[in-house]
């Protein structure tokens, strides 16, 4: 598979009404039995038009150009984290049910299938919440070149916290405190499998691409630097 890139953007009115016709009328939703996925395929000659959604929306990819059955084409796909916390927020904030009966249905049996309709921990669940909080605004997500690491750093009146959170995240760890450049400080570290089997489905829960997209740039590169995509 030829994956041209993948990029960020934002979403105004005009621009969010063109993408859901768009969808409406050329989208597949759908999936391949293990994730669920949106995806959009046309003739090379709409390459300008699928570049320009491959802008506008987080972490989706182009893939091509193929050539099958005498068919020249690109196909737009979106799916894993970027579908659920980026797509499917998007598509449910808007009143479509009525503009096209069907593709609303193909939609809804996508989100019934792959689970799309069940609330985030984050909407239940009180610590996952202030774990959430921390990890957004204070944290760093990246890895050492061998795997990932997620690192939160806080001046040593926090130590409550930190600790806490060592608690809360098992197989996390709290070292420290050091002295830096007039600073004291704590480091809370989580590594590895403890990024992978704790922290990201909690992450993933949370549509961050809407509410940070800064953030949910780092995470994804993150990700696919040490392949934690599904």
């Amino acid at each position: 598979m030829k994956c041209i890139g993948e990029t960020n953007g934002e979403l105004g009115g005009v621009t969010a009404g063109f993408i859901l016709g768009l969808l409406i009328s050329e989208g597949n939703f759908g999936g391949d039995g293990k994730q669920p996925h949106v995806a959009v395929k046309m003739h090379v000659r709409h390459e300008p038009l699928l570049r320009w959604l491959l802008q506008k929306i987080p972490g989706s990819k182009l893939y091509g150009p193929y050539t099958h059955a005498g068919r020249h084409y690109y196909q737009w796909m979106v799916r894993g984290s970027a579908l659920k916390h980026f797509l499917v927020p998007f598509l449910d904030a808007l009143l479509w049910a009525e503009i096209d009966p069907h593709a609303y249905a193909r939609y809804q049996h996508m989100k019934e299938r792959y689970g799309l309709q069940r609330p985030g921990v984050w909407e239940t669940d009180v610590p996952a919440g202030v774990i959430l909080g921390l990890l957004l605004r204070e944290g760093h997500f990246g890895g050492d070149g061998k795997q990932p690491q997620v690192t939160l750093r806080r001046h040593v009146r926090y130590e409550p916290l930190l600790r806490w959170l060592a608690e809360k995240v098992p197989g996390s760890k709290l070292y420290g405190p050091y002295s830096h450049g007039g600073r004291r400080y704590y480091q809370w570290v989580a590594r590895g499998e403890v990024v992978k089997n704790g922290l990201l489905p909690l992450i993933d829960s949370f549509p961050l691409a809407r509410h940070d997209p800064h953030a949910f740039a780092q995470y994804q590169q993150m990700k696919e630097r040490y392949n934690l995509e599904p």
